[in-house]
């Protein structure tokens, strides 16, 4: 099963970082604009086993996805799953490392498996693979900019 991990290093403490992350309104404000991101249904606050619907663009189609938290553990880590869109599989776990007292890191790891099983996996993977690596680049260079521009 493919799986991809990015590292990021955040100029803030690990709470802040955390937060950050649980707040839905900046999963908005850091997903690419091509993704054209909505959130149909979300609880105010997430806990562990809260769900959360999104409309999400993917090339020229827009489709949902279903997610549910089945781990929260403040603020060191949290694990989504897809249980209903595009993905067979679609596991997103986020890691919150303190490096010193204001800097932290962040490591996001996605394990998915396209539908359609192997044969689209070994057709599509390529393609799927270079458009999470995309959109969680974009992902992290907004995460800084925001983050560290409100510590200046």
């Amino acid at each position: 099963m493919p799986t991809f991990e990015q590292v990021t290093y955040i100029e803030r403490d690990i709470q802040t970082v955390f937060n950050f992350h649980l707040d839905l309104n900046n999963l908005l404000k850091i997903s690419p604009d091509d993704a054209n991101l909505q959130i149909f249904h979300a609880p105010e606050k997430i806990e562990q086993g809260s769900r959360i619907g999104l409309f999400v663009k993917i090339g020229p189609i827009t489709t949902t996805m279903e997610t549910v938290v089945e781990i929260l553990q403040p603020p060191h880590k949290f694990v989504d799953r897809q249980i209903g869109g595009f993905f067979a599989k679609w596991v997103h776990t986020h890691l919150f490392e303190k490096v010193t007292r204001n800097k932290t890191k962040l490591t996001d790891r996605i394990e998915y498996s396209l539908p359609g099983g192997v044969f689209t996996n070994v057709v599509g993977g390529g393609i799927a693979q270079r458009k999470i690596e995309e959109m969680f680049r974009h992902r992290a260079e907004r995460t800084k900019k925001l983050l560290e521009k409100e510590s200046d």
